[in-house]
């Protein structure tokens, strides 16, 4: 991996899809960084163990989403919005 990537931010890393993505970029030599509501869960326990960088938040908070967009290189979201 190298020091001069900036991590890419994924949304949704604690799930399957998300996780898949995580997984693969960091086999990929990426670097993460994962938005998870609870960092002391299991799963996020997991993610950090495996090199993620674990940003606490949730998608309610938009300010602090911009922020962290803003310091990745780009970011992967994997849910999916219903418009109705």
């Amino acid at each position: 991996m190298s020091d001069s990537k900036q991590p890419i931010l994924v949304f949704g890393a604690t799930g399957q899809q998300g996780g898949s993505v995580a997984g693969a970029l960091l086999k990929a030599g990426w670097p993460v960084r994962a938005l998870v509501r609870d960092p002391s869960s299991p799963k996020s326990v997991a993610l950090r163990d495996a090199g993620v960088e674990l940003v606490q938040g949730t998608f309610a908070d938009a300010a602090a989403i911009r922020r962290d967009e803003e310091r990745s290189r780009s970011f992967q979201r994997t849910d999916e919005f219903a418009w109705g």
